[in-house]
């Protein structure tokens, strides 16, 4: 599996974030380090958008 380039990395990973993807669902799917997501998600909270709910 191929990287992506170190300048588009993070730019994906804020394009998630402004979509109001949970940081925390992005640290399990990262998966290269053992990181308490859950912690993370109690510490960020629910999002005000449920964006997983699709729009009618």
């Amino acid at each position: 599996m191929d990287m992506p380039q170190a300048p588009a990395l993070p730019n994906r990973v804020m394009d998630l974030l402004a979509a109001h993807v949970p940081l925390s669902l992005l640290f399990d799917l990262w998966g290269q380090e053992p990181v308490d997501s859950h912690e993370a998600y109690e510490a960020e909270g629910v999002p005000e958008l449920a964006w997983w709910h699709a729009s009618t």
